[in-house]
């Protein structure tokens, strides 16, 4: 299990439109550094690639994302199990 945190990402729940709260999720700056301090809240920049994850408690959704030179790419939108 990773370490994951904040990202600031100013996008609402792709399904819904909710305000969600962005995680980390495999996230690394110039290809080589890993984002994982704890309690940080980071902005996305052109160097940071990776994933990020959200979870909409309103609509119960999972959303997964790419992050590709600093921009959200490949928007995937999941229901929960639960």
């Amino acid at each position: 299990m990773g370490m994951y945190n904040i990202i600031d990402i100013k996008r609402n729940c792709p399904n819904c439109g909710a305000k969600v709260e962005w995680q980390s999720k495999d996230l690394i700056v110039d290809g080589i550094y890993s984002v994982v301090n704890a309690l940080k809240t980071y902005i996305l920049n052109k160097r940071m690639s990776g994933e990020v994850h959200t979870y909409c408690s309103k609509c119960s959704t999972w959303t997964e994302a790419k992050v590709v030179k600093g921009k959200l790419r490949k928007l995937t939108v999941g229901k929960s199990e639960d």
